[in-house]
């Protein structure tokens, strides 16, 4: 039996299952795009990282989340933060939303694992289910078929999913183990050369593709251009400044408070704060690092050459004719290179008119008062 979003019985006539798979490509999301051009759009990884994860699917039928996650290409809660912020999939914790029994009994543990599933909770014939990958309407389609109701799809990282089948369907350690492990996916990585890991000047492009296209039409305002030794690239190189003028337009589109990036051991990572929340929103190659600090540097009028101290300075972004949006720069040394962050201060979005705030009359006197003042600190508590 199959069921519809309205949970009424479906009948098997044609037009019943092609409603249902309808509805689960709007859930999934996957009519419009599928996860791994997703995460290449979103700068997560690269255009050639995306080919060779596809190519070990075809010879080892894993999922394209796990190849990636496996080869380092992606941490283990990036699907979940790329599909919750750009798709709208609610995000699921289920360390924190134990499942309800009846939900348990509805999907059992033969059929989630073959769609790295887990069910959260009966919603009167529908099943809310939370998956690694909700976009694979394929996917989602058989697991309707298998358990024949309805479902509702959310999104949850491997770990969470893996950690819940041990915790709620008592997994043996091998029965466990087998999804850490796997020997196709290893073989290709010990097929690995370090060589694999130098980008090559097109992949930049797929890094700064949606960030570019957010960047046509406006004008960065820097000081002259000054020239470094580059390691492997050039602060001048089209591609890095395309990159860089991208991540700043994208922020400033995005209406995000703060940019931070920052070098790890084996990659770098562009951050945005959005309502007071950090979330990765591309990670780039070490191979570019010094380039792209450089870049921002030129931009901002600090000291190319100096990368022990930490520098301050400022950019200024031209949005039109009358709109202009600064940015404060700041650098620091940290372990693994310099971290930069940029606080974004777009006057057009500080439109706040203090007498709506509800102070009383004397309160308001007094703020005034002090706000008027030359020097000194305000204290709101």
């Amino acid at each position: 039996m199959e069921y519809e979003a309205g949970n009424a019985p479906l009948s098997n006539s044609p037009s019943a299952k092609s409603t249902l798979k309808a509805s689960i490509k709007d859930q999934s999301g996957a009519g419009k795009i599928k996860i791994g051009e997703l995460l290449r759009k979103e700068g997560q990884i690269s255009g050639r990282q995306l080919e060779e994860a596809l190519a070990i699917q075809k010879r080892s039928n894993r999922r394209l989340s796990s190849i990636l996650l496996r080869l380092g290409y992606i941490d283990g809660e990036t699907i979940l933060n790329v599909l919750s912020r750009t798709l709208n999939y609610q995000a699921v914790f289920i360390s924190r939303e134990p499942p309800k029994e009846d939900a348990l009994a509805a999907l059992p543990y033969e059929i989630a694992q073959k769609f790295m599933a887990f069910p959260v909770r009966l919603l009167g014939t529908t099943l809310q289910v939370t998956m690694v990958e909700p976009t694979d309407t394929s996917a989602v389609e058989a697991l309707q078929d298998h358990i024949g109701r309805s479902v509702s799809l959310s999104v949850s990282s491997e770990k969470e999913i893996i950690q819940a089948y041990r915790t709620y369907y008592n997994l043996s350690d091998d029965e466990l183990q087998s999804f850490l492990d796997d020997d196709r996916v290893v073989t290709d990585l010990e097929k690995k050369d370090d060589d694999d890991d130098v980008i090559g000047i097109d992949d930049l492009g797929d890094f700064g593709a949606l960030a570019s296209e957010a960047a046509e039409g406006y004008e960065i305002e820097g000081m002259a251009e000054k020239q470094e030794e580059a390691d492997q690239y050039s602060a001048t190189d089209a591609p890095i400044i395309k990159l860089v003028n991208g991540i700043l337009i994208k922020a400033v589109k995005d209406g995000v408070s703060d940019i931070h990036i920052e070098p790890y051991e084996k990659s770098m990572q562009v951050r945005y704060r959005l309502d007071g929340s950090l979330f990765k929103t591309m990670s780039l190659p070490l191979s570019i690092k010094n380039a792209l600090n450089s870049r921002i540097k030129i931009m901002a009028n600090l000291d190319i050459t100096e990368r022990r101290v930490p520098q301050d300075g400022r950019i200024k972004i031209r949005m039109g004719k009358k709109r202009a949006v600064d940015f404060r720069v700041s650098t620091l040394p940290t372990l693994f290179g310099e971290s930069i962050v940029l606080r974004i201060l777009d006057k057009a979005s500080l439109n706040v008119d203090l007498t709506k705030l509800g102070f009383e009359p004397e309160t308001f006197e007094v703020l005034k008062s002090c706000i008027s003042r030359p020097q000194g600190l305000l204290l709101v508590t």
